[in-house]
């Protein structure tokens, strides 16, 4: 059953993660919401390294887990949509089990979402261990934003994982759910779905709410690949076509549209066209060059940079060898050695605080002097050499003095905690 009362589900899709599980478990457990609002849905996905096993063992001790476990099903959109079906919350946020939140971040994100009456919250993503985050989409806290809106970023800069706050109430309105047997990409359906349906959407940018790590191992399903070439250009079908039926013909529509040609047509061929095994190729080829038909209007191609345009015509023209060509010369280009930028010329330092005094002493003593008498206007040098050392000595017989308005933030510092479980991780 449900946690009765609960504000938000955490959903955490788990295979084979025991080295990682706890320090995602932990993120959750101490957050600073109320722990009785917050319930915790761990789905086992198969594992065979001792993590489910974990599981059982800290879920006896902690009421507001609850353990799932279900056979292998190939992918995190399964073990996420079991999720959905047992979670009670008002609210509901996808958790990876390489991940943790930061401490604050579930109460925040709830908080702009009530605030707000915003249907979608992004929180401010970290990257760790060389994972790349989209850090202009978090240069500023949008509090409502649309995809109707034309300086609406989010669209074009989130990557459209799911790790994300949703409110319940639009996931069943809008009937979305994961794709099932995928390894990757089974999340933008139920992503894009969200973000059309939902009646606007936050950005909090002002806390860091999510930590994005990359395995160090190189296991992780993005890192090992992803989904193959078939799959995704279904998806990308898909999704393309959810966007025509939801948002009228124009420069909003040209603009969603093209962010998937940019990255799932234009940039993944330049990627990975050349080193796909000879199916693949195929594959690519024939999907890319069907999506260009239907979907690279003279209109959203002006989004695109003049090489992708020129690829964009090889592939409708269907010249294999053009497209390799292009693809050949991008990547020669990214591969040559950039010319060496030319030195800055280096301005004079500023005179400090103290020559600056001096200056002005020696020109006021200067300007003393023009006016005097022609008789008088030639001082010895013993004279001048006295009242500049007496206009030294008087500025660093001043007292020292502390900077103005200093301020300084408290550091927190990470607690070390016992381990949840007896595993070494």
């Amino acid at each position: 059953m449900p946690l009765t009362g609960a504000k938000v589900s955490v959903i955490i899709p788990a295979y084979n993660c025991r080295p990682t599980l706890q320090r995602t478990l932990r993120s959750v457990l101490d957050q600073t919401m109320p722990a009785e609002l917050i319930e915790i849905i761990v789905v086992d996905d198969g594992s065979d390294d001792g993590s489910a096993e974990d599981l059982d063992l800290l879920a006896a001790r902690e009421p507001r887990l609850r353990v799932v476990h279900q056979a292998n099903s190939g992918g995190p959109g399964a073990p996420r949509n079991t999720g959905l079906r047992l979670a009670g919350g008002e609210y509901v946020f996808f958790l990876d089990a390489d991940d943790w939140l930061g401490l604050e971040a579930l109460e925040r994100m709830c908080a702009m979402a009530d605030r707000e009456g915003t249907d979608v919250v992004l929180g401010k993503m970290v990257g760790v261990g060389g994972r790349k985050v989209p850090a202009k989409l978090f240069a500023e806290t949008l509090p409502r934003m649309d995809l109707a809106d034309q300086d609406c970023r989010i669209y074009h800069q989130m990557s459209l994982a799911p790790l994300q706050l949703f409110r319940r109430s639009l996931i069943d309105r809008a009937r979305l759910r994961f794709g099932e047997g995928m390894l990757a990409h089974e999340d933008q359906l139920f992503v894009v779905g969200a973000y059309l349906n939902a009646a606007a959407i936050s950005v909090l940018a002002d806390y860091e709410c999510y930590y994005w790590n990359e395995r160090a191992d190189g296991t992780s399903v993005t890192q090992r690949g992803g989904a193959t070439a078939e799959e995704v250009y279904q998806v990308v079908g898909e999704v393309m076509e959810l966007i025509a039926s939801r948002v009228e013909p124009g420069r909003v529509r040209d603009r969603l549209i093209y962010r998937h040609l940019r990255i799932d047509v234009f940039s993944r061929m330049e990627r990975l066209y050349l080193d796909l095994a000879p199916d693949a190729q195929i594959t690519t080829y024939k999907a890319a060059r069907d999506l260009l038909a239907v979907w690279a209007t003279p209109q959203i191609l002006e989004w695109a940079p003049a090489r992708w345009r020129k690829l964009a015509q090889h592939l409708l023209d269907d010249r294999e060898d053009q497209v390799v060509e292009a693809i050949e010369a991008r990547r020669r280009a990214l591969a040559a050695p950039k010319p060496a930028p030319k030195a800055a010329a280096v301005k004079p330092a500023a005179p400090t605080g103290l020559k600056r005094i001096l200056r002005a002493v020696r020109r006021r003593i200067g300007l003393a002097a023009s006016r005097l008498p022609q008789s008088s206007r030639t001082p010895t040098r013993t004279a001048a050499a006295s009242s500049a050392a007496a206009a030294h000595a008087a500025v660093t017989a001043r007292p020292a003095q502390g900077p103005i308005g200093s301020w300084s933030r408290p550091v927190v510092a990470w607690t070390a905690r016992p381990a949840l479980i007896g595993a070494t991780c």
